[in-house]
């Protein structure tokens, strides 16, 4: 399986390629900007940069010990889970989980976003471009459309500012760890990097039934990550119109394609 998922991050890889080919081809026809970060200096985008990452870890860690520590979920599940996996099945899993997020940020925001940017203003491009994003997952409600969109705004936020996809994709693997860990849990998953974190094959039924359960009868448990997302979104999209009607310096040479 470790072998699979490093097979499949490969196919991931050259996704991310030729969507930065693309990109600069989008770009020498004239369909899409150059990137200019808003941020008016790079150690301004930088702080800006660590401090959102940074909260998005301590929010992805919340809701990855929330999510394996539910009073109903069987005893000792996350020692077995960290157990059973390997440092090759860490490693396979943490390229996969950047690149699938790498995938999408280079399609959505690097080149629709950028796209959006030369028909309409900042603001109406990023809630369009958030909104396109959501659409494009299996959303099962309109909560989830609205939880994902939210997303969607601080992803296109963030990269406004900093002009940086891969700090973008590394946000957005960020905020799927949480994910990722209930995932795991479905031992029948097609995608393999959630078979690479299978707990013992006892513990699934149980596991199962009980975040389905608190997931359908308890609110908070639903909205607090969206929350904290929803503040994130709206305070960096904030931040960022801020700057909006400033001077923007464009990326050098180096940094054109980040």
């Amino acid at each position: 399986m470790v072998e699979y998922t490093f097979l499949f991050s490969a196919a991931l890889a050259a996704i991310v390629l030729f969507l930065l080919l693309t990109y600069r081809f989008l770009r020498s026809v004239g369909l899409v900007r150059q990137i200019e970060p808003l941020l008016p200096q790079p150690a301004t985008a930088q702080r800006f940069a660590g401090l959102l990452l940074g909260l998005e870890a301590l929010v992805a860690l919340y809701g990855v010990h929330r999510n394996l520590t539910l009073p109903c979920m069987p005893q000792g599940l996350s020692q077995a889970l960290f157990e059973n996996l390997t440092w090759s099945a860490a490693l396979a899993a943490t390229v996969a989980t950047f690149l699938f997020a790498a995938v999408e940020e280079v399609f959505f925001r690097l080149v629709l976003l950028q796209v959006l940017r030369r028909f309409m203003p900042l603001l109406p491009a990023l809630v369009l471009q958030a909104a396109i994003f959501s659409a494009a997952h299996d959303n099962a409600s309109i909560q989830a459309f609205a939880n994902r969109s939210l997303a969607g705004l601080l992803y296109g936020a963030f990269f406004v500012a900093t002009g940086s996809w891969w700090k973008t994709a590394l946000l957005h693997a960020l905020s799927n760890l949480p994910a990722l860990a209930i995932s795991a849990l479905m031992s029948h998953s097609p995608n393999p990097v959630n078979r690479l974190l299978v707990p013992p094959a006892e513990m699934i039924p149980g596991m199962m039934n009980c975040y389905l359960t608190v997931q359908e009868s308890d609110f908070v448990f639903k909205m607090t990550e969206v929350t904290i997302i929803g503040l994130m979104a709206l305070g960096a999209t904030a931040y960022v119109l801020t700057y909006a009607k400033r001077k923007t310096i464009p990326l050098d040479a180096r940094e054109s394609i980040e």
